[in-house]
């Protein structure tokens, strides 16, 4: 039992640690608004959380290149407009981004979106969801442990970020804004020549 929550806390932060399109995101909106970000983190950890309990018990089978090349587009169009409103929202001041409490759902449904759309994401818990087969009890040990992990990470990590934000002068928050249009629009073109690419070979 503690083997298995260890194993989930270990393969949670490998999963949400690493840099990658959501962490990028939250970072940026992190700079502006810890509730916008702490919501687009939970919004990710859902889809997290719901790939894995549906590959892990045979209900959900990715096996289907053709659905991993559409995820593929998707997930790529759907970075390439978060980066041109990250790349719209280069002007805008710390002080001025403090967000109403309806936008937060429009928030978790961002990153819920973005995790669910990425093939990188449901690449990994396809791999992770066969170590959840041995018993239902290791599975529910491994899914706190994951659980756990993922929860801190976009529940510290952010709040980090926002309580120092103020050391951050304006000409270098627009740099941090342009470097996180580029590289979520560098993600998305990547995912995009990925999905294409597969229907050209095809």
């Amino acid at each position: 039992m503690l083997a298995s929550f260890v194993q989930g806390l270990l393969l949670g932060y490998g999963a949400c640690v690493p840099i990658g399109p959501i962490n990028i995101l939250l970072m940026n909106l992190a700079l502006h608004s810890y509730r916008s970000a702490l919501s687009t983190g939970f919004g990710a950890m859902s889809a997290d959380m719901l790939y894995l309990t549906l590959l892990s018990y045979g209900l959900l089978s990715l096996d289907d290149s053709f659905w991993m090349r559409l995820l593929s587009i998707f997930g790529g169009l759907f970075l390439c407009y978060l980066a041109y409103a990250s790349w719209r929202a280069r002007h805008a001041r710390s002080s001025h981004r403090h967000l109403a409490p309806r936008s937060l759902l429009r928030h978790y449904v961002q990153g819920l979106t973005l995790t669910a759309l990425n093939p990188y994401t449901v690449g990994f818990w396809s791999s992770v969801s066969l170590l959840a087969h041995s018993s239902q009890d290791d599975y529910l040990y491994l899914f706190a442990g994951m659980a756990l992990a993922i929860g801190s990470w976009i529940t510290l990590m952010p709040l980090a970020i926002y309580r120092s934000r103020h050391l951050i002068g304006d000409s270098v928050l627009l740099v941090l804004s342009l470097v996180s249009a580029v590289v979520l629009a560098g993600f998305g073109a990547m995912l995009l020549w990925r999905g294409f690419e597969g229907f050209w070979g095809s």
